[in-house]
């Protein structure tokens, strides 16, 4: 482990060679009482051992990729979940002016990251009490920046494949830090609204007809946006129905 200072104020960052996962690391700082509200600590690793993913999938972890949590201060649980938009348009705005030409980040309700149509990241938030009673919001980002996990081609890409193969993964982490330091701030002080706004306007399927797997089964309807809480808004002829956890499909999917 290697902790280093360079970062923004009020970012620390600790590095690791390998670990289980950095957000299950970020899980143990807590509840320890080693997180500290006045900061935000980034947990970087060079590879993963048991990386996860939404609903307890297995994350693929290769070298080469971007394995990073950032640990803050959650201070109103309610709202909490609201970070994980925070972070995708930090990624979004961060990665997207590295990257060569015209090529961007785009989102997928409701935590992936978008190369064109090909998922290229994904963020995992996790939310924990200290032994003080202090919530923390552990907010997992994974990018696929040298290559795409085994098995997943072609729905799944890495910025070398799509010309980027001259960005090395440990220089995404600053400009990560600094995007999520301000969209944050603005979070803080001015609500869901703007960030809402941003993830809408790099949205994948906006205005679609899409297939939406919940729990209890598939809905179809129209991906009409978000609602005040980033509960996906579903057109369903006349009726409208706001569904805050489920996987987002191509219509026929």
């Amino acid at each position: 482990m290697t902790v280093t200072r360079d970062l923004p104020p009020g970012y620390r960052k600790v590095a690791f060679e390998e670990i289980d996962s950095t957000n299950d690391e970020a899980l143990r700082r807590v509840r320890s009482g080693r997180a500290r509200s006045d900061e935000v600590a980034v947990i970087v690793a060079a590879c993963q051992a048991s990386g996860r993913g939404r609903q307890g999938r297995r994350w693929q972890s290769p070298s080469g990729n971007l394995y990073m949590t950032l640990l803050a201060a959650a201070p109103d649980r309610r709202h909490s979940p609201e970070l994980a938009f925070v972070a995708a348009v930090a990624v979004g705005e961060s990665v997207s002016a590295a990257l060569p030409g015209k090529l961007t980040l785009g989102y997928k309700w409701p935590n992936d990251l978008m190369c064109g149509s090909r998922k290229v990241g994904g963020i995992l938030i996790e939310i924990e009490t200290s032994p003080d009673g202090a919530d923390f919001a552990a907010i997992g980002i994974g990018l696929n920046v040298a290559r795409a996990p085994d098995g997943l081609a072609p729905a799944a890409t890495a910025l070398a494949a799509e010309g980027a193969a001259a960005i090395a993964a440990g220089s995404l982490v600053a400009p990560i830090c600094k995007a999520f330091g301000e969209w944050r701030a603005r979070w803080l002080a001015q609500g869901f609204a703007p960030v809402r706004a941003n993830w809408l306007a790099g949205a994948q399927g906006l205005g679609a007809a899409v297939v939406v797997r919940t729990g209890e089964g598939t809905l179809d309807g129209v991906f009409e946006g978000l609602d005040e809480k980033g509960r996906l808004v579903l057109l369903q002829g006349a009726s409208r129905r706001r569904i805050a956890a489920a996987e987002l499909l191509t219509a026929g999917v």
